[in-house]
C-alpha cells in the first residue's frame, strides 16, 4: 500500500476484524481447561469444541452467497451478535448449553470472516489497492491472534475463566457498529 490513505470505512473494517479474530483466539488456550474445570471428560471436552467446526464447514461455502444476496454489513452484525450470545452460553456450564453455544458460534461465525475479509477486499478494490490493503488486514488479524492468547491466559489467571468468555463475547459485540 504506497501512499493511499486508510479511508475511515477501511480503518472501520480493519477494527471489526481485529476485534473479530482477538475475540475467538482468546478462547484457544482457556477453554479446554474451563471445560476441564466445569467437570467435563476429555472426550466431552474435544466434542464441545469439535463442534464448532463440525458446524461451521458444510456452511462456509454458503456464507459468501448468503450474504451477497442479504447484505454483507448486515449479516456481520447479525453474525457477531449471534456468536456473542453462543459464546455467553458457555457460562452456563450445562453439556447441552455448552454444545449449543458452541454450535451456534459455528453457524454464525462461518458468515463472520468471509464477509469481514469481503468487506475488506471490497474497500480495498475501490480504493485501487487491493494486494496493500489485504496485506494489512492479514498483519491485523494475525496481530490479535498473537496477543489474544497471551491476555487470555493473563485475564484466567487473574479473574477467572469466565471472565475470558465474558470478555470475547463483549468483544464480539464492541466489533458490531463497524
Amino acid at each position: 500500500m504506497t501512499t493511499h490513505r486508510i479511508s475511515a470505512r477501511l480503518l472501520a473494517y480493519l477494527y471489526a476484524l481485529f476485534v473479530l479474530y482477538f475475540a475467538f483466539s482468546m478462547l484457544s488456550p482457556v477453554l479446554p481447561l474451563y471445560l476441564e474445570a466445569v467437570g467435563l471428560s476429555p472426550l466431552l471436552v474435544g466434542a464441545v469444541i469439535g463442534v464448532l467446526g463440525v458446524v461451521r464447514i458444510p456452511l462456509a461455502p454458503v456464507a459468501g452467497a448468503l450474504a451477497d444476496v442479504l447484505g454483507r454489513k448486515r449479516v456481520l452484525l447479525a453474525g457477531l451478535v449471534l456468536s456473542a450470545a453462543g459464546t455467553l452460553l458457555l457460562l452456563l456450564k450445562s453439556v447441552a448449553l455448552l454444545v449449543a453455544g458452541r454450535a451456534l458460534v459455528g453457524v454464525f461465525g462461518a458468515f463472520l470472516a468471509p464477509v469481514a475479509w469481503a468487506l475488506v477486499s471490497e474497500e480495498a478494490s475501490e480504493r485501487g489497492a487491493r494486494g496493500g490493503v489485504l496485506a494489512l488486514a492479514n498483519a491485523v488479524a494475525s496481530a490479535a491472534s498473537v496477543a489474544a492468547p497471551a491476555l487470555a491466559g493473563y485475564l484466567a489467571s487473574a479473574l477467572g475463566f469466565e471472565a475470558v468468555i465474558s470478555a470475547s463475547a463483549l468483544l464480539l459485540l464492541a466489533a458490531a457498529p463497524a
